[in-house]
């Protein structure tokens, strides 16, 4: 069922399909920054704001009214639609959308964002962006199945794609704690986000893994994993059952890894290797291997300087019976 605004505090079934907003907030990037937050957040119906929304991305608010039903024709590097859609259809399940799903209703999705308020405030411009389904001047196409998300997103050159990933690792690293409150009717909804990365060892130009809790009314955690080469870039976001260790955290981003560059490859044409995981034992044994080589190294030596301690002594007790035999010719 989709939700649509009747009038202002109201909510009442919609006729299109699938539910744009909501869809649209389920299969965005926000999956792997801001994720559930905006979608827990917009479930709930409320009036119109009285003022029009700020500028995010793709022009003022105001204007998306005018703009087409559908999304712009691909340009430079960027792949269809129908490629896109093709990678995902051979490597993952479920039900599958692309950017002009979400095109149509981006006066909506705006308008819903702008709602929403940020905790600590420097952070709104980085959830309310990273909120969007689609990042400026790309095209994408989302699976969802039950429990994993996959986002393919195809830019026009390689240096919009670098410039994207790049301010989602700034993102990362200034932002990786925030409340996001929407207020509707004097009622209020907060919702706290902690995110931590993940070490991603990766064969693709450049890549970044985390692991992600909500705290709602309960508490939603996920890891994700985002690669790109090219222009082009995956990322594939995992449902978990509670938090995770940083070594069990590694083993999914691992799983996750080898899914996303699979994708990769088939858009790219490349083949994006998964290097292999360190094996801690093996490592301990290298560890092991090199305390005994010093520990023999040290025994050598204190053998040596003993050796050479012995044969000084002898020598000193060979040059001292010379001189006994002058003493006795003296007498």
């Amino acid at each position: 069922m989709t939700v649509d605004s009747a009038s202002p505090g109201e909510c009442t079934p919609a006729t299109a399909d699938p539910a744009p907003i909501l869809v649209g907030m389920k299969t965005s990037r926000a999956a792997l920054v801001l994720s559930c937050t905006a979608a827990v957040l917009l479930t709930a119906c409320g009036p119109e704001p009285q003022q029009a929304p700020e500028e995010i991305s793709g022009g003022p608010a105001g204007q998306v009214e005018d703009m087409a039903v559908t999304a712009p024709d691909p340009t430079g590097e960027q792949l269809s639609h129908e490629e896109l859609r093709s990678a995902l259809e051979s490597h993952t399940s479920g039900d599958i959308t692309d950017t002009d799903d979400y095109w149509e209703h981006q006066r909506e999705l705006n308008t819903e964002l702008q709602r929403l308020s940020v905790d600590p405030p420097q952070c709104k411009h980085h959830v309310v962006s990273s909120a969007l389904p689609v990042p400026t001047s790309a095209l994408a196409a989302f699976a969802v199945a039950e429990t994993t998300e996959t986002h393919a997103y195809t830019f026009p050159d390689a240096s919009a794609a670098q410039g994207h990933l790049r301010n989602e690792e700034q993102g990362l690293g200034s932002c990786s704690e925030y409340t996001v409150t929407r207020d509707v009717d004097g009622q209020q909804t907060d919702s706290t986000t902690q995110i931590e990365e993940v070490e991603l060892h990766t064969g693709a130009e450049q890549g970044i893994a985390l692991q992600r809790e909500v705290q709602t009314e309960g508490s939603e955690y996920a890891v994700a994993v985002m690669l790109r080469q090219g222009a082009q870039i995956v990322a594939v976001i995992a449902e978990q059952e509670a938090s995770l260790s940083d070594e069990e955290a590694a083993d999914v981003v691992v799983d996750l890894q080898v899914q996303a560059a699979a994708i990769l490859s088939e858009l790219t044409g490349e083949e994006i290797t998964v290097p292999e995981p360190e094996d801690d034992e093996e490592n301990d044994d290298d560890a092991d291997a090199a305390d005994d080589t010093d520990t023999d190294s040290e025994d050598g030596s204190d053998e040596d300087s003993q050796a050479d301690g012995d044969t000084n002594t002898e020598d000193e007790s060979d040059s001292d019976e010379p001189a006994d035999d002058d003493a006795d010719a003296a007498e």
